[in-house]
């Protein structure tokens, strides 16, 4: 009997340290950045160009850029101060829906949760129509026609390829291609501002023709300042990465949410101010939402920007499919503890001469904590169907339209700003209303001025974005 004790225990010390292993903190500073910038840069930076010519690239857009990022940092920020303390090397088990469940109770966590589900599945869809444009050049060279059909054929087979890195179970695991990612962007950057460089040079009115201090007209900002808060919009995967990172000390955060945040706003001053200056050297005067579409078809350089593009959204796929996936999970998981409480009620309700105190041992055994849906882990094959059922339904979705603008453009300007700003600072306000220091009081009050101004904008940038499409357009 005690040698068999003994193999069972060895055998659960083993379980242990299997269990232990899996769940422990594998991120690095490096991972985390590279899966918040995968999420952040990408098909948004070209729309960069646009808003900076509208709202003037000289000065206001560098403003607003600046602006934008100073924001986005803070609220990195209160996410990470919302979220419960990491204590010991396993994994977190923060979200953005648990950190409004915190704040606003059930049905903040289901608000929430539903609108991170609307960015992450029309982010797929936008993606996924602009990658059928970024491989254009190639499924007209392979199919023998140029029609529609080919190219969402092109869509599909990428799509296909990429549906496996939407199975594993973290976002860390998805450095070394968020890293790929992020050179392949660099050098679509490259490639814009060279060709930039070289018209303006060559340009007989010279470069300071295109320069502007402020827009033209005062709704241009209106339809700039969405697509520049869009380019940050990566507000979900915050607490996963620091769920997974190794000793999130304050330091080591600290260092991690600002050299992600003014890396990339580094990147979205060069391609924007560059972007905007090559309006000089189209007939219009003026850049398209996709800057890529203002060049030439056959331009070899940009056929290499292009592939770039391509290579770094089909990376950016899998960090908008794994938080809608482990949304989706958590509901089923929901649905079916909700029937099992229901069955526990009725049979008790069925069965009521039981003794009290042994109807009360029942319940507490037949009790589901709320706390254990979070975190019950889905298998493998859990994950890849959720994965594969959410991450099709968006390319079939894409493959039906032609342009993906409106929908972008009201997502952008209404969900974008409530999810990245008004729920995280009324989340702090409500988590931390004594405030202790004057670094937490500086923050209320910052808390109260996003709030304030960014309400009204919500609502008017969506007012001037569905009556531009519906009335402008026609």
């Amino acid at each position: 009997e005690d040698v068999d004790a003994t193999i069972l225990q060895d055998g659960g010390e083993d379980i242990n340290e299997m269990e232990t292993e899996e769940n422990a903190r594998k991120g690095t500073i490096s991972s985390a950045r590279f899966n918040l910038l995968s999420t952040m840069v990408g098909g948004g930076s070209l729309s960069l160009p646009m808003a900076f010519q509208k709202s003037g690239n000289a000065l206001m857009a560098p403003l607003l850029l600046l602006l934008i990022t100073a924001l986005s940092d803070f609220v990195f920020r209160l996410l990470i101060t919302c979220a419960p303390p990491s204590v010991g090397i396993g994994r977190g088990n923060s979200s953005y829906g648990t950190i409004t469940e915190t704040a606003f109770g059930r049905r903040g966590y289901v608000i929430s949760t539903v609108l991170v589900f609307i960015m992450c599945y029309f982010g797929v869809v936008a993606y996924a129509v602009l990658l059928r444009d970024m491989l254009e050049p190639i499924s007209d060279a392979i199919f023998p026609s140029d029609s529609r059909l080919y190219r969402n054929i092109s869509m599909y087979i990428v799509v296909l390829l990429v549906t496996p890195l939407c199975s594993l179970r973290t976002i860390t695991s998805l450095e070394r291609f968020g890293a790929a990612g992020m050179f392949s962007i660099f050098i679509l950057g490259c490639c814009v501002v060279f060709r930039s460089v070289q018209c303006n040079y060559q340009h007989p009115d010279g470069w300071h023709t295109h320069l502007r201090l402020f827009p033209e007209k005062p709704m241009d900002v209106f339809d700039a300042l969405p697509i520049i808060i869009s380019c940050y919009f990566c507000h979900y995967n915050v607490p996963l990465a620091y769920n997974d990172m190794q000793n999130p000390t304050k330091q080591r955060v600290s260092w991690w949410l600002r050299s992600t945040t003014w890396g990339a706003a580094i990147y979205y001053w060069i391609i924007g101010m560059a972007g905007s200056m090559y309006g000089v050297c189209v007939a219009s005067g003026e850049v398209q939402g996709n800057i890529l579409l203002d060049f030439g078809e056959n331009d070899p350089l940009l056929l290499v920007g292009r592939l770039c593009l391509a290579f770094t959204l089909s990376m950016a796929f899998p960090l908008l499919v794994i938080p809608a996936r482990d949304v989706i999970w958590i509901s089923m998981c929901e649905l079916v503890n909700g029937s099992a409480r229901s069955n526990v009620e009725s049979n008790e309700l069925e069965e009521p001469l039981l003794d009290a105190e042994e109807g009360q041992d029942d319940e507490e055994n037949n009790e589901i904590p709320s706390a254990s849906i979070h975190d019950k882990q889905p298998t493998f094959r859990q994950r890849q169907l959720v994965a594969a059922v959410f991450f099709w339904l968006g390319a079939a979705l894409a493959s039906c339209v032609t342009s993906i603008e409106i929908v972008w453009e009201l997502i952008g300007s209404s969900t974008s700003i409530l999810v990245s700003y008004l729920i995280p600072a009324s989340c702090f306000l409500i988590l931390l209303d004594h405030a202790t220091s004057w670094k937490e009081r500086a923050s209320r009050v910052i808390c109260w001025i996003m709030i304030l101004v960014f309400t009204p904008l919500m609502f008017f940038s969506t007012v001037n974005a569905v009556y531009e499409f519906f009335f402008l357009k026609q």
